[in-house]
């Protein structure tokens, strides 16, 4: 049986979120986010029957592999 989680429920507890969630958790634009999964460079996301939905631990990766030290340095050449 799966666990109805309301509407109302933190962000932080739910399992997947919605693209206006993960948007929300972002401080990013549904649309923008629309826009990563075409071309690429986005978080990673699930589909699930037609439904995109991401997880909060890809979130957060994708914010680690976005992260700089310098905007001067490509971010190719940045040491890891």
């Amino acid at each position: 049986m799966t666990k109805h989680v309301p509407n109302d429920t933190p962000l932080a507890e739910k399992r997947l979120l919605t693209t206006a969630e993960a948007g929300k958790y972002l401080s990013l634009s549904p649309n923008h986010l629309a826009n990563l999964r075409v071309r690429g460079g986005g978080p990673a996301y699930v589909k699930l029957c037609g439904s995109v939905r991401y997880e909060i631990a890809a979130l957060e990766e994708w914010i680690a592999e976005c992260r700089r030290a310098s905007s001067s340095v490509p971010a190719s050449e940045e040491a890891v």
